[in-house]
């Protein structure tokens, strides 16, 4: 604040306008960076740049020869590049590469529609980085190194657990993460299968499983037990070849069914009613195991 205003408060030295050419991207990315917003939308951020200017202050710090590392804000300093901007206004911070590590993975976390891959990648980072602070709990840093009051609201409804499953998944052999990355397996079934051994993942992924959370949690317990077998698996993920009645669903369970979603589904969330109906199936099945195939 200039000083006339703050009076006895002492004015803000830390914010600057930084030079557009003179911002490079975090250097600390990995190579599960988070995705970039392209296309219309970030063309809408390049129109509202254009309009109003950047609103909110980046977050850099200083690498030398002359040069800011962008730890927050990387998407509003590519779109003032791509408006034409000279400067965007900025705040220097002073820190070492693990926190700014954190404040990178943290920040990108709060700030964007994050993907799930975007999520793994980013709280695998931070809970990484915050491990190497001695005497320290990871979880103790998340509101400690948020940069501003609005980065603490922003993760102020993710539980410390929330984050270690996010964490544990990282894990997870290639295979197994590309398919919760695309959507085919959901968070709660891969975290179960983090507790299998990479030679049990390695099977899961030869035989194109797709395991739903109840028979995720029975292929954890096998791996724990100690009772693992190829001939067990595939029963309980329904492979086994012995031939089965064929249940018909009636005609009044599919009207009634029709009747639930219109009333309770909006339409435009129609094209994911699989994975909705696969959850409440699973949640379900969680409390009654013995309406379960298995």
């Amino acid at each position: 604040m200039p000083t006339n205003i703050a009076g006895t408060v002492k004015p803000r030295t830390d914010y600057f306008d930084a030079p557009v050419d003179k911002i490079v991207p975090c250097t600390l990315k990995g190579e599960r960076d988070f995705s970039a917003v392209v296309g219309e939308k970030f063309q809408s951020i390049v129109d509202s740049v254009k309009e109003d200017g950047v609103i909110e202050a980046l977050t850099l710090r200083y690498i030398g020869d002359g040069l800011w590392e962008a730890l927050a804000g990387e998407t509003r300093w590519r779109a003032a590049k791509a408006a034409g901007l000279e400067t965007v206004p900025a705040r220097r911070i002073d820190c070492d590469d693990e926190k700014a590590r954190r404040i990178w993975a943290i920040t990108n976390l709060a700030r964007r529609d994050a993907t799930i891959m975007d999520k793994i990648y980013g709280w695998w980072m931070y809970w990484e980085s915050a491990k190497k602070r001695p005497g320290r709990k990871p979880q103790d840093a998340i509101i400690e190194d948020a940069t501003d009051a609005q980065v603490q609201d922003s993760v102020a409804g993710i539980s410390i657990r929330q984050i270690v499953k996010y964490h544990k998944i990282y894990s997870l052999e290639p295979g197994l993460l590309d398919l919760v990355a695309a959507g085919i397996i959901r968070i709660e079934p891969a975290y179960n299968l983090t507790f299998l051994t990479s030679e049990e993942q390695q099977y899961l992924i030869k035989i194109k499983a797709r395991p739903s959370n109840t028979q995720s949690q029975a292929l954890k317990k096998l791996s724990q037990d100690g009772e693992w077998s190829n001939a067990i698996v595939d029963q309980i993920l329904n492979r086994t070849t012995t031939k089965s009645v064929k249940y018909v669903v009636p005609a009044k369970t599919v009207k009634k069914f029709k009747t639930i979603v219109s009333d309770k589904i909006a339409p435009e969330c129609y094209n994911k009613l699989t994975d909705i109906v696969a959850e409440a199936i699973d949640l379900y099945l969680e409390k009654h195991p013995e309406h379960s195939k298995q």
